[in-house]
């Protein structure tokens, strides 16, 4: 409620949309230039693997799950909790000023998510830890 009224208070309402629970939002994250999540701790993040899944290019923080999402900056931009907004949004602001970089991030985020975090693997993996 907080946030939405920022919004208002803002005149950013054209800009932000407070969308609710998205069943096939994986197909609408195709479209985003750009997703952003700044989490104090994930496990393994299903709103960004569908961001990988739609070759969505991310700024997270650098946080448990999300380490073994971005190995590095070719597959997403990681930031540190305790990094100030001044330079998370010049992060953000050095992305979408090149569509370019973006979209390089976005191909090689989509390809380890479809290489490293699919059904079958992680069903094989279950299985490994479990000895079955």
């Amino acid at each position: 409620v907080h946030l939405k009224r920022l919004t208002k208070t803002l005149t950013l309402e054209d800009r932000v949309h407070w969308m609710g629970y998205r069943n096939e939002i994986g197909n609408e994250m195709a479209g985003l230039d750009l997703i952003i999540s700044l989490s104090d701790a994930e496990g393994l993040p299903i709103n960004l693997l569908e961001a990988g899944w739609a070759g969505t290019p991310v700024i997270a923080t650098r946080v448990d799950g999300n380490l073994d999402l971005f190995p590095s900056r070719d597959h997403g931009i990681l930031v540190s909790r305790s990094q100030s907004v001044e330079s998370i949004a010049y992060e953000t602001l050095q992305l979408l000023e090149h569509s370019s970089r973006r979209s390089e991030i976005g191909i090689r985020f989509q390809r380890r998510v479809m290489d490293a975090f699919t059904e079958t693997l992680w069903i094989q993996r279950l299985k490994e830890l479990y000895d079955l």
